[in-house]
């Protein structure tokens, strides 16, 4: 990892401070937390692997202390970053929140796109079930029919979970945008 990507992942620019990383951190931490996801295992999986990108990048920045020449130069003139109101902690705060909606529309997209991809699923079964009736004897039209019931089945699961992904995405973009 490098330092341009770790400040990417929290949503900072290059002039970010120590706090400022531990701020971004922070406010990710609280909006994409896994538990928040308790009840999907796939959202809950997609947070959990945020949450270690997110905690390498806070390690990555810490460790290779983010902007010890400006923390110095700040020290020398006697101006903490975090000291100055609605100054450079303010706008970590902006843009954590900037970073979790940009993940949280990027989950929201693929499942979309997956919900298409099972109507899809559904459609094909519908249309193989309308084949297999028309067609006549015994093993080709059980085959179809075999296949169009399963593609219904599979896709009408799909369409059942994916579903509820994606309320619990919305529900969680719209508290987001609330909080600001």
């Amino acid at each position: 990892m490098t330092r341009s990507e770790a400040l990417h992942i929290l949503g900072l620019t290059e002039a970010a401070t120590v706090d400022d990383v531990c701020t971004a951190h922070r406010e990710l931490a609280q909006m994409l937390h896994p538990d928040k996801f308790e009840g999907n295992k796939r959202l809950r999986a997609r947070a959990e692997q945020q949450m270690r990108s997110i905690n390498a990048a806070r390690d990555y920045l810490l460790k290779h202390a983010v902007s010890s020449a400006r923390a110095r130069s700040a020290a020398a003139t006697g101006a903490a970053g975090s000291s100055i109101p609605g100054g450079a902690s303010a706008s970590a705060h902006a843009q954590a929140r900037a970073q979790a909606r940009s993940l949280l529309v990027q989950q929201l997209a693929s499942v979309s796109d997956q919900l298409k991809r099972a109507r899809y699923l559904i459609a094909g079964g519908l249309l193989a079930l309308l084949i297999g009736f028309r067609l006549r004897g015994i093993v080709v039209p059980f085959v179809v029919n075999s296949a169009g019931l399963t593609a219904l089945v599979w896709g009408a699961q799909d369409l059942a979970r994916l579903g509820k992904e994606r309320r619990l995405l919305r529900a969680r973009l719209k508290e987001l945008v609330a909080e600001e």
